[in-house]
């Protein structure tokens, strides 16, 4: 095409008016009286009313206040233009800024932070000078492979290693890396996060090379190994996890078993279904989840069974509740008594879960130390909360570490929050408790609540003067606290003390010099993330 003859740039992205606008000035400057200039109208009409000052850019300039105001705002990462040209116009009175105006300025901020180089460059240039401990895996000059921890989520691991839940995420970053999240469970019963990582998929040898170099950077910062990792059935995942630390107990999502089971079970069942609803199974595996840290206790066979879906998967609760192998075994008899034509249903789980039994069954998983920990909903909660960070899922790799870090420090901060909270405010009911002793101060509320309940438990037999049912250990195997029959003897002697309590539930960790889940001094859980 030969090149255009016109001498008036044709714009695309300006409204042109059918009947152009007659008015027209001329500029003139004097150059005899010096920076002067001389307008003169030459044609005073318009065909149109005036505008208003937002259709013109140089109403629309960013002042150096405006432009700071931005900038802080950008800091947190999760806002978005549209809240933020909101901020400012609060903030800046008969300001005439539009949303794509902070966009524009956000650009330029972002082109300067860069510095030339491309977010993730940038990004792995700034976890170098920050000294975060990461690890960068690259393939054909890209990156295919990132793990990444900061000072707070290492303190906390420190101090909480004995259970990790790990899951992937997906649509958190434009080049659909899914996103591996470690996570733990705190004293407190909240959740923190040990690490992340971001994959070039969700193959063994990705999953191998993210958990080696987890293991690296456990060894790096002297963290303990855990006791039990908790997953869904990804089977990649399991083999990298076993082959890495054989050691651990791995467990699986006991909802998503119950959930998998309930759909199959309505999906194969052979015959009429009766009044089975799904509302109900699904209530079924919310149940589980709802228990997640606390005691799983034995499910009684209601007396009249429907011989429905619904039916099926009460008795399968039951025997996943179970807590022993002989009270499992008389559940799954009577599943398979009940219901003898089922054989769709029953193989299916015959065949796909019960090889795993020993990795979701309260029966097995209750003689662990476990605290309580079965199901990944808090890492899936954890998914959330990071995404909440993100106003899209096409962020590059330097806003989602960002966003990451910006959470942290909302993290770190309710988290110091309610610790001083919990030092500061005691229970009524548990001052009038003389077998706590000092524990009160010294123990959190989520473990004192759990130790409550077992006195609960043991309070009628202890006020009748009657013996209770043999112990079996399996309270505080699981969750390290004080069972019931502990609780009798400390009634009937000495308060409890803290050495009965296992470090996972102490409210301050300086309490335990050189245990291997304290840090020497508290303060180290201050450090500032990124």
């Amino acid at each position: 095409m030969p090149p255009s003859t016109s001498t008036q740039r044709k714009s695309t992205t300006r409204k042109q008016h059918h009947d152009p606008c007659r008015w027209a000035a001329k500029a003139c400057k004097l150059q005899s009286i010096g920076d002067l200039w001389q307008l003169s109208i030459r044609n005073p009409a318009h065909n149109h009313g005036p505008t208003g000052p937002e259709a013109h850019p140089a109403h629309r300039k960013r002042t150096t206040a405006q432009v700071e105001a931005i900038k802080t705002l950008t800091n947190s990462a999760h806002i978005g233009n549209r809240d933020i040209a909101s901020v400012l116009h609060a903030q800046f009175p008969g300001s005439h800024l539009t949303t794509e105006d902070v966009k524009n300025e956000r650009k330029a901020i972002r082109k300067t932070e860069l510095g030339g180089y491309t977010a993730t460059q940038a990004l792995v240039g700034l976890l170098e000078r920050e000294g975060v401990t990461h690890f960068v895996r690259y393939r054909d000059n890209r990156v295919t492979g990132l793990l990444i921890t900061y000072p707070w989520c290492l303190a906390m691991w420190k101090l909480f290693p004995g259970v990790l839940m790990i899951d992937d995420t997906y649509k958190t970053n434009r080049f659909k890396m899914p996103l591996f999240n470690v996570t733990g469970a705190s004293n407190i019963g909240s959740i923190f996060n040990a690490a992340f990582g971001l994959l070039d998929g969700e193959d063994e040898t990705e999953f191998t090379w993210v958990v080696e170099k987890l293991e690296e950077m456990r060894e790096r910062h002297n963290i303990q190994q855990p006791s039990v990792v908790v997953t869904d059935a990804d089977r990649a995942l399991k083999n990298a996890l076993g082959n890495i630390w054989p050691d651990a107990q791995q467990q699986l999502c006991l909802w998503h078993i119950c959930q998998h089971v309930a759909s199959e079970a309505k999906k194969r069942w052979k015959g009429a279904r009766g009044d089975s609803s799904a509302d109900a199974t699904e209530s079924d595996s919310q149940s589980v989840a709802s228990r997640d840290q606390q005691p799983l206790e034995a499910i009684p066979t209601p007396p009249e069974l429907p011989h429905t879906p619904q039916g099926l998967i009460i008795l399968w609760k039951c025997a996943v509740q179970a807590p022993t192998e002989e009270e499992f075994e008389e559940a799954w008899l009577q599943i398979l008594q009940e219901f003898p034509e089922q054989e769709a249903i029953i193989q299916y789980i015959v065949d796909i879960w019960l090889p795993w039994r020993r990795q979701f069954l309260n029966c097995y998983t209750n003689q662990y130390r476990n605290f309580g920990i079965r199901v990944t909903s808090r890492v899936e909660s954890s998914h959330a909360e990071i995404k909440s960070y993100l106003y899209n899922s096409n962020a590059d790799l330097l806003f989602l570490t960002k966003s990451i870090q910006q959470m942290l420090t909302n993290k770190q901060r309710e988290y110091d929050a309610q610790i001083e909270l919990q030092r500061a405010r005691i229970r009524c009911d548990f001052e009038k408790l003389a077998w706590l002793g000092g524990l009160r101060h010294k123990v959190s509320k989520k473990g004192l609540d759990l130790v409550y309940k077992q006195w609960l438990l043991a309070e009628p037999y202890v006020r009748q003067n009657r013996s209770q049912p043999p112990c079996a250990g399996r309270f505080t195997a699981q969750f390290g606290l004080p069972c019931r029959h502990k609780i009798e003897q400390a009634i009937l002697t000495k308060p409890l003390q803290l050495g009965d309590i296992c470090p996972q539930w102490y409210l301050q960790h300086d309490l335990v010099c050189g245990n291997s889940f304290a840090l020497t001094h508290r303060a180290n859980l201050s450090q500032k993330t990124g």
